[in-house]
Order: structure tokens, then C-alpha cells, then sequence
């Protein structure tokens, strides 16, 4: 099997996949094969699925049950020891976008050496290594076919829901600056954290509305609503612009344009109108404008200065990066180094991130790790793309279609959302860039099997 794969040309490779990835993966596809059924690749991926929901679950169950049952902690443990003893560990590699993921993490590894506070770093990267980044290389490993992926899309439209529950029960207004959040939570407790955690949902709702049956396109719009409604009460302009380009995308690439235009928008206009005033001030202060022009309401002069204050870090972020380019200033020391060197030349600086991912990397861990980064983000959404459009008029293949569609959809509206905020360190874009490796693997395993039963 594997000499035959290796004899195809690129012209007869299974379309819609990169010729790397059919180079690279041509010659482990027995191996593969028979890890999809092994106990250990099953244990490892249904591991997975509760991972991936065990911060919401735990929430719930500590509310409502006043209990803590670590299923984090316990799901984690297996998924880490499945990982190792799965044999499957380098499946991520065999892609362009695994490769530079795992280059990404070595390069920040190596920036801990030369941070201002190497201590603080070596804390950073102790949590988000092996908890968040790690994330990719997990999808790919035991979301070994379509079903194992559309498998892990289901864990992750359950978390959505659990999160509006959480949302409903738990969430409130903030007293000074009336936005939204979950107060209870400690990563949930920052509106554009929030707003970020509920964009993913909205991905994976919109997955849920393009599969063929009503009652789950029933239950896709209706989380759609939910979290769409709870994203805008959060006033985060980043997740609401990027809401509203994954709307533009989902609406534009459905076969029945105009009747999806014609029954979200008047759902779209409603969700604003339910909005508080306030929330639709901030949300029209988009720019970095430092106007000085007079203010109509204190609401609005909040967002102005939040915008200008967005505004600084952003300069003084690219500062940081032009200065150290290589390793930057260290993993996570970008709010510690603005407040020291702000105190040393006598001006006061809030300690505060950069609210801004790309800056965010560049700043902490140099210019050749945005590079990385950005070129995962990049490869993702163009890869994702071309299998969406090769598979999308193949009645066989819909659900390869549909979770490269919400790859791609999730891909282009995380790439705007980072922009407003930082969260290098958080799993939200691990998750995305690993469900499209899992999927571009399984994808080009089952043409690769089809070929060879063909042949």
C-alpha cells in the first residue's frame, strides 16, 4: 500500500489536500490503519471529548452540586498517557501546520533562556505546554478518521451548550463597566475572554446547522442565538466584528444565500435591538481614535479611552518586538516589562497585556515566533478552504466538507478576534488549528484507503 501511495503523481492524489501532506503521509498509512480501532486510540480520543468539556462540566457540577469531581485533572492524565503509548504521536507532523505548531513551541521554550524573568516564563509555559498547545498534537493523534473528528466536534457543541448554561445561571453585568461575564469563573470572569470561548461555539453551532438533520439544525440555531446574544452583551468589539465576519462567510458560502440572509438578519437585528445602550456605544467605538472632540456620554468616553489605551500598548508592544526580535522580553512579561520600564523613565504604566495576539508573541517570543504563528493560522485557512471546496458538492463526503467549512470559517474569525486581544497562551486557537489537522489526516487516510481498494 505504502509503494503504491508513494507511485501516485500529485495530479492523482486525493484533491483538496496539500502536495506535502499527500507526500508525507503516503508512507505511514498502515500504521494508521491499525491504530483506528486499538483500545488505546479509543480510550485516548472519548478522554479527549471530556477534556475538552471538563471546565464547563466542573463549573456546573461545583454550582449545582456543590462538588468538584476533577474530571479535568483525571481526563487530562489519560489523555497524556494514551498520547504516549498510542504510537501515534507524530501523526500532526505529516502537515504543514503540526510542523510549525511544534517548531512554535520549541522557539518559545528556548525564549524562557532569555527573558527578563526567565522564573515568571518557566511558570507561563509550565501550564500552557502541556494543558494548551499540546491540544493539536492530541486531535491528530486520536481523531483518527472523519467519524473520530466529527466525534470531537460533538464534545466541543456539547461544551457550547454548557456554556450558555453557565452563562444563563451564573452570568451578570460588571458594576463599572456593565459588560458581561461569568464573575464565578476565574477564566471567564474577562469579557473578551468570554466573548472569545462563545466565538468557538459559534462555529461549532453553525457545523451543527449544516448537517442534514431539523432536529440538529434546531439545535444549532438555537445555540447560535444563545451564544451570539451572550457574545454582544459582553461588549468585546474584537469577538463582535469577528462574529459578524464568520456570519458574512457561513452566509455567503450556503447554497440558499438569499433564504439564510432573509432568516438571519432580521434574528441578527433583533439580538441588537435586546441590547443594552451602553454595550451598543462600545460596540461603535471600533478604531483607535484619540479624538479629543467632547464626549456625548461617559459610556462612550470609557470606550474612546479603552480604544486609546488599545492604542499605546499596540505601539509600545511593536516597540518591544523591534527591540528584541529574535527570543523577545519572554514568555508572559510583556505587562511586567511596560510597568518596570514605565516606572524607571518616571511615567506611570498599567500593567496590562497587549491586547493583541500577533504583538503579543512577537514582543514575548520573538519575530520568528509570530512568523510561526502566523503561518500556522494562514496554512490552516487556505488548506481548509481547498478541501471544503473539493469535497463540496460530494454528497459522500458532506461531513468532510462540513467540519473543513467550520475549520475554515473558525480559522478566518479567530484570526480577526486575536487581533483585539492577547491570548497566546490560552487553547482556543490549538483547538481550531488541531481540529483541521485531525481532519486533513483523516481526510487523506480514507481517499488513501478508497484508492487502494480501487486499485
Amino acid at each position: 500500500m505504502g509503494r503504491f501511495l508513494n507511485s501516485r503523481t500529485v495530479a492523482d492524489a486525493p484533491s483538496g489536500l496539500t502536495a506535502e501532506t499527500q507526500r508525507a503521509q503516503s508512507p505511514a498509512e498502515a500504521p494508521i490503519v491499525a491504530a483506528i480501532s486499538s483500545p488505546v486510540t479509543i480510550i485516548g480520543l472519548y478522554a479527549l471529548c471530556v477534556y475538552l468539556i471538563a471546565g464547563y462540566a466542573t463549573d456546573l457540577s461545583y454550582r449545582f452540586l456543590g462538588t468538584k469531581p476533577y474530571v479535568s485533572m483525571i481526563s487530562g492524565i489519560v489523555v497524556f498517557v494514551c498520547f504516549l503509548v498510542s504510537g501515534q504521536a507524530l501523526v500532526a507532523l505529516r502537515t504543514t501546520v503540526g510542523k510549525l505548531w511544534l517548531a512554535l513551541g520549541i522557539w518559545m521554550c528556548f525564549s524562557v533562556v532569555f527573558s527578563r524573568w526567565p522564573g515568571g516564563s518557566v511558570e507561563v509555559l509550565q501550564v500552557y505546554i502541556p494543558k494548551q498547545h499540546m491540544l493539536l498534537f492530541y486531535m491528530a493523534s486520536f481523531a483518527l478518521t472523519i467519524k473520530h473528528c466529527r466525534a470531537l466536534l460533538r464534545a466541543c457543541i456539547l461544551g457550547g451548550f454548557l456554556l450558555i448554561l453557565t452563562c444563563f445561571f451564573f452570568g451578570g453585568l460588571e458594576v463599572e463597566s456593565g459588560r458581561f461575564v461569568i464573575s464565578t469563573n476565574i477564566y471567564l470572569s474577562n469579557p473578551n475572554d468570554l466573548a472569545m470561548q462563545l466565538l468557538l461555539c459559534l462555529g461549532f453551532f453553525a457545523f451543527l446547522i449544516r448537517q442534514p438533520g431539523k432536529l440538529g439544525r434546531i439545535a444549532g440555531l438555537l445555540g447560535v442565538l444563545g451564544a451570539g446574544f451572550y457574545l454582544l452583551k459582553t461588549g468585546s468589539r474584537g469577538g463582535t466584528l469577528a462574529a459578524v465576519v464568520l456570519a458574512m462567510f457561513w452566509i455567503f458560502f450556503s447554497s440558499n444565500r438569499v433564504r439564510v440572509l432573509m432568516t438571519a438578519l432580521p434574528l441578527i437585528l433583533i439580538l441588537f435591538a435586546l441590547m443594552p445602550q451602553e454595550i451598543i456605544h462600545r460596540l461603535a467605538v471600533v478604531g483607535l481614535d484619540d479624538s479629543t472632540e467632547v464626549s456625548q456620554d461617559m459610556e462612550e468616553s470609557k470606550a474612546k479611552d479603552s480604544s486609546n489605551e488599545r492604542r499605546h500598548l499596540f505601539i509600545e508592544s511593536v516597540k518591544y518586538t523591534l527591540k528584541n526580535p529574535i527570543f523577545g522580553i519572554g514568555p508572559g512579561r510583556f505587562a511586567d516589562a511596560i510597568w518596570e520600564d514605565g516606572k524607571k523613565e518616571g511615567r506611570h504604566e498599567a500593567s496590562l497585556g497587549t491586547h493583541n495576539t500577533y504583538t503579543q508573541i512577537g514582543a514575548e517570543c520573538g519575530i520568528p515566533a509570530l512568523c510561526m504563528f502566523v503561518g500556522a493560522v494562514f496554512v490552516t485557512i487556505r488548506n481548509s478552504y481547498r478541501l471544503y471546496r473539493a469535497t463540496v458538492k460530494d454528497p459522500a463526503r458532506g461531513v468532510v466538507s462540513a467540519i473543513a467549512f467550520t475549520c475554515f470559517v473558525l480559522s478566518v474569525a479567530f484570526s480577526i478576534d486575536v487581533f483585539f486581544h492577547h491570548m497566546a497562551y490560552s487553547g482556543n486557537m490549538a483547538m481550531v488549528l488541531g481540529l483541521w489537522v485531525a481532519t486533513e489526516s483523516a481526510a487523506f487516510t480514507a481517499e488513501a484507503q478508497r484508492a487502494q481498494r480501487t486499485f
